[in-house]
């Protein structure tokens, strides 16, 4: 008599697929996140991503996902208020809300003719690709530890 393959057995052959790309990947974004390059960085960024789309499919992990979210709503609410933070500070404000938000900015500008609007952050495009690099961290959280849970 034949066996039906159980619905255990499928999500073993998952696992299989999934914990040596998450291991790779892993690997990727600990070997070239040490360098800090904004092209390596960004590189994480989307096989981050790609990742974690992949395995919002599976059933399971969406469980894990919300389970993880619900008890750790404080943390990731402050997490997020952070990021805020960090993209307001790549955003073009006027220069009269620069006189507020950051003084010695607003000196240096003032030293240059026909600027009226200029972000916060000295260097907006390495920000920018330090935001990626912070998105990259809140998704390899839940996608690392629940995955194999």
């Amino acid at each position: 008599m034949e066996s039906k393959p159980q619905d255990f057995d499928l999500y073993i052959l998952d696992l299989e697929i999934i914990i040596p790309i998450f291991f790779s990947i892993l690997s990727i974004f600990v070997i070239f996140n040490g360098g800090n390059s904004n092209l390596f960085i960004q590189l994480n960024f989307i096989l981050i991503s790609l990742f974690f789309l992949y395995c919002l499919k599976d059933k399971n992990y969406n469980l894990h996902l919300k389970n993880f979210y619900i008890n750790n709503k404080n943390s990731i609410f402050l997490y997020i208020i952070f990021l805020i933070y960090l993209i307001f500070q790549i955003l073009p404000l006027p220069i009269n809300l620069l006189k507020f938000f950051s003084p010695e900015k607003f000196k240096l500008i003032n030293l240059l003719d026909n600027i009226s609007f200029s972000s916060i952050s000295l260097s907006p495009s390495n920000s920018f690709f330090q935001i990626l690099n912070f998105i990259s961290l809140l998704l390899n959280r839940p996608g690392g530890i629940f995955i194999f849970a």
